[in-house]
């Protein structure tokens, strides 16, 4: 920290937690019977002492998956 002048630094010392839920595949393509390429979501939240109390969707995040397999 002392390092970064100017900058604000949070260290995670009371723990990041956040828990979600992924479904992966929920949309499969066929690539050329060569492989299949995947489409999912996925929807995280965030607890714990970083949670942020001002607005209940800042604690809120989604994410797609992609894979391909060969």
């Amino acid at each position: 920290p002392e390092k970064h002048q100017g900058i604000p630094i949070q260290d995670m010392s009371k723990g990041y937690f956040e828990s979600g839920l992924m479904l992966s595949n929920l949309l499969r393509l066929n690539m050329l019977n060569f492989g299949y390429f995947g489409l999912g979501v996925g929807v995280f939240v965030r607890y714990g002492a970083y949670y942020l109390p001002a607005n209940a969707f800042d604690n809120v995040s989604i994410k797609i998956d992609m894979t391909i397999s060969f």
